[in-house]
C-alpha cells in the first residue's frame, strides 16, 4: 500500500527520477548524445514508464484532500498533463515530456513546506488510519474510504477527553457515545469546539451507513467529502 503522507513530499523526487531514467533510456544515444526525440514511439507503456507515471497519478489523484490551495488549484491542470504524458506522438519529442513532468514537479514543491506543517499535526495512530482511507478511497472502497477516515478522528476524540480525564476508561465508547460525552457532560463540554459537532455528527452518521447493512449507498462523493472532514477536524487548531 502507497504511504500517501510520505509520497506526497515525495513527488518532486519521484518527478526528477523518472524524469532521468526515460532520458538515459529513451533520449540518449548510444554515443551517450541526449537526443531530442526518440524513435521508440511506445516506450511510454513500458513497465518502468507505466510505474513512476502511475505512482504519480495516484498522488495527483487525491492531492486536494489536504487543504493545500496550490494543489487544489493546479489538480485538474495536473491531471491534463498526465494524459499527455500517457500520449505517445506527444512525448516523442523531449521537450515536450520535460516540460510536462517539470510542472508536475514544481507544483508539489510549492506545496511541500505547507504539507509538512499539516502532517506534522497529526498522530502516527492518525496518519496511518488516513492513509488507508485514502487508499480505499483510490481502489473506489468507499464504505471502507468512510469508515477509516472515521477512526481516525474517533482516536483524536478519544485522546482529547483523555487529556480532559486521565483516568476515564473510553475503550468500549462507541463513537456517537464519544460524541454525546462531549455534547451533554460538562466535564467535555470544551473538548470540542460548537463549530465541529454537526461535523462530528455527520460523519458518525456515515460511519454507521458505511459499516452497517443500512441500504445506503456510499459513493466518492460522500467518500471524499468524509475525509475532507476528517481533515478538518483533526487540523483545527483548537483540536
Amino acid at each position: 500500500m502507497v504511504d500517501y503522507f510520505n509520497v506526497l513530499v515525495a513527488i518532486p523526487n519521484v518527478c526528477e527520477k523518472f524524469q532521468t531514467e526515460i532520458k538515459r533510456s529513451f533520449f540518449t544515444s548510444h554515443n551517450y548524445t541526449l537526443q531530442d526525440s526518440t524513435y521508440q514511439e511506445w516506450f511510454c507503456f513500458t513497465p518502468a514508464y507505466q510505474e513512476f507515471l502511475n505512482k504519480i497519478k495516484s498522488v495527483v489523484n487525491i492531492c486536494d484532500l489536504f487543504g493545500v490551495g496550490i494543489l487544489d488549484e493546479n489538480k485538474n491542470d495536473m491531471l491534463t498533463r498526465i494524459s499527455k504524458l500517457e500520449t505517445p506522438d506527444f512525448i516523442r519529442k523531449r521537450e515536450n515530456f520535460e516540460t510536462e513532468i517539470n510542472y508536475i514537479k514544481s507544483t508539489f514543491e510549492s506545496s511541500i513546506e505547507e504539507l509538512k506543517i499539516k502532517f506534522d499535526k497529526l498522530s502516527e495512530e492518525e496518519k496511518g488510519r488516513l492513509n488507508e482511507a485514502i487508499h480505499c478511497l483510490n481502489e473506489e472502497c468507499h464504505y471502507a474510504s468512510v469508515a477509516m477516515a472515521v477512526s481516525a478522528i474517533e482516536d483524536r476524540l478519544s485522546s482529547l477527553m483523555k487529556n480532559k480525564n486521565p483516568d476515564i476508561n473510553l475503550e468500549d465508547k462507541t463513537l456517537g457515545e464519544l460524541i454525546n460525552m462531549c455534547l451533554t457532560q460538562d466535564e467535555y463540554k470544551d473538548v470540542v469546539g460548537r463549530e465541529h459537532r454537526s461535523l462530528l455528527q455527520l460523519c458518525n452518521e456515515y460511519r454507521i451507513f458505511s459499516v452497517h447493512p443500512k441500504r445506503k449507498r456510499i459513493t466518492r462523493r460522500i467518500a471524499v467529502s468524509v475525509i475532507n472532514l476528517a481533515f478538518e477536524f483533526l487540523l483545527a487548531k483548537e483540536n
